[in-house]
Order: C-alpha cells, then structure tokens, then sequence
C-alpha cells in the first residue's frame, strides 16, 4: 500500500461533515440532497469512486453547521430509503483513512491483476 496516498496532513475535518453509505446504485447529487437537504443547508456534497455500477454508493454531505449534521445522523442512520438501508455517521479522520486504504487496496489489486494477466496471456 501506498503510504503516501494516506497522509492526513490536508484532510479537513469537520464537526458538520457526514458519511452515508449503502446509498442505491444510481444515486447522484440530486437524490442526495433531497433526502438530506431538510436537516439544513447543504454546503458541498461528495460521492466516492464506485469499482463496479452495480455497488452501493457512498458519499459525504457537508452542512453549513454542526446542528445540522447530527439531526440528519439522528434521523437517517438505519433508515431504509428505496429498498436500501442506509449507514449514516460523522465523517470522521478514521471514515478518510479507511476509503483511503480501500482505494489503496483495491488499485494495488487492479495492478497485480493486470500483471498476472499479461505474464499468462503470453
């Protein structure tokens, strides 16, 4: 793994930042502010790079205020929302490093893969 990829140095951490995951397949900005724009204002809403069309998405919202985030946390954690239950927490320095990782693991993976591919497709 990558070391490098994982510093923490630049990541902002914020008290009014969450995490959802286990959001529909074809979700998009759009779907996910209107499912969490009644907690408050949204100030930026983030997807994370999905491996495959078919898997779940996840994603971060950003409020303009703490207050907000910790309702939406409230309300939605374990709240089923088209056929899917969704996680919802604090976006947290550990939540970072761990999709961090994961997209480590999962390059790393791709690479060993395409690897092994061209040494026996000779």
């Amino acid at each position: 793994i990558d070391n490098e990829k994982l510093k923490v140095n630049s990541f902002p951490f914020f008290l009014n930042t969450i995490f959802i995951s286990n959001l529909k397949p074809d979700a998009n900005e759009k779907y996910l502010r209107s499912l969490f724009s009644e907690f408050g204002a949204i100030k930026k809403a983030r997807f994370f790079i999905k491996r495959n069309d078919n898997d779940p998405c996840t994603a971060s919202i950003q409020f303009t205020d703490k207050d907000s985030s910790a309702k939406a946390i409230q309300k939605m954690n374990y709240k089923e929302v088209d056929g899917e239950t969704l996680y919802v927490s604090r976006y947290t320095r550990e939540v970072h490093l761990r999709i961090l990782r994961l997209h480590c693991i999962f390059d790393e993976a791709i690479k060993n893969n395409e690897e092994l591919y061209q040494t026996y497709s000779k």
